[in-house]
């Protein structure tokens, strides 16, 4: 697994870390529009860090004549 992997994994876990207590602030109408901006800003970033990680894989296997194999690169490191 090379580091943008890494990287991009912490990423869904912080930001998936912080949803259920969003879920409940907004439930209890507790969270500021500030606090919902923020997280709204935290999603954003890691939907185009997601979109970003995608397209290096499909250049990947476009550049390797599609030989390339998902499972190679998610093997331990």
């Amino acid at each position: 697994m090379n580091s943008e992997t890494k990287a991009l994994i912490e990423s869904l876990q912080a930001v998936s870390s912080h949803a259920e207590s969003i879920a409940e602030a907004l439930t209890l109408n507790k969270m500021t529009p500030k606090k919902q901006h923020e997280y709204a800003d935290m999603l954003k970033e890691l939907s185009d860090l997601l979109h970003e990680h995608a397209a290096i894989q499909e250049m990947s296997i476009k550049a390797s004549g599609g030989r390339h194999s998902l499972r190679q690169q998610s093997s331990p490191s």
